[in-house]
């Protein structure tokens, strides 16, 4: 690689962890906007990085309330913020 390519990478690189560094508090705030799908998926692909079974209602049900413990309480936020859900979103296509 010529010293031109090594700079460029190298400052693609810092470039790219300067902007994770700072988006990483809204990966964990759950009163970011999120997909539809969000919840089902994110929890589906922390129950296969734990090696549980993510067709698992309880699994998933776990994982869940964890996310769900963190929305704003009733009336703060936006409406539409605090929904919270009984049973587990299941997701029924391979993680």
């Amino acid at each position: 690689m010529t010293r031109r390519t090594l700079l460029l990478l190298a400052t693609l690189v810092a470039v790219g962890g300067v902007v994770a560094y700072l988006f990483a508090p809204a990966f964990d705030d759950a009163r970011v906007f999120r997909p539809v799908d969000f919840m089902e998926y994110q929890t589906a692909g922390r129950a296969t990085l734990a090696g549980e079974n993510p067709y698992d209602g309880a699994v998933m049900y776990r994982y869940q309330s964890e996310i769900q413990a963190k929305l704003p309480a009733e009336g703060e936020g936006e409406p539409g913020d605090t929904t919270r859900y009984g049973d587990p979103i299941m997701m029924w296509n391979p993680p």
